[in-house]
This record gives C-alpha cells, sequence and structure tokens, in this order.
C-alpha cells in the first residue's frame, strides 16, 4: 500500500522549484536522506527517488553525502573488479 505524504501548498509554493518539478525534487531529498541515514541502500535509493543508480551516485556527489560502506562491501567490490578486469 502507497504512503502518501501530503505537503502544504504554503510549503510547496515556498521551495522556489516549478509546482510539476515538487513531487520529484522531495523524492529525491529523501532518498538521499534516507540512504544517508543508512536506512535504504543505494539501489533502493535510486529507486525510491525515481531515477537511476548513476544518477543518484552523481547527487551524492554534488551534496558531499558520506557514503556508508562497510569492509565487506569493499571486499566484494575488490573481488567482483578482480574477475572483471
Amino acid at each position: 500500500m502507497p504512503l502518501m505524504l501530503e505537503i502544504p501548498d504554503e510549503a510547496a509554493e515556498a521551495m522556489r522549484i516549478p509546482r510539476e518539478e515538487v513531487g520529484a525534487e522531495l523524492r529525491k531529498e529523501m532518498a538521499i536522506a534516507l540512504y544517508a541515514r543508512g536506512a535504504f541502500s543505494a539501489g533502493k535509493a535510486a529507486e525510491f527517488a525515481g531515477i537511476g543508480r548513476l544518477a543518484f551516485e552523481q547527487l551524492l556527489c554534488e551534496r558531499r553525502v558520506v557514503r556508508p560502506f562497510s569492509i565487506e562491501e569493499l571486499d566484494r567490490d575488490l573481488a567482483w573488479a578482480e574477475t572483471h578486469a
């Protein structure tokens, strides 16, 4: 069941974002915040934001978001890189 978030008109207008872009921008902001808290993986955050993984990674770079990255994830990524080099 989808969860609906109600944004008051005054708040939407105060954002200085074109009305038709407010929903998409809020989804991106929420995805970034939830990823930074560790509530979402990068893939799930990108999906929630409605953008591709590469575009989401770019947003994280632009916002200078520290990425939670465990030793296990590093080992997995290094193993993958070795087999795909």
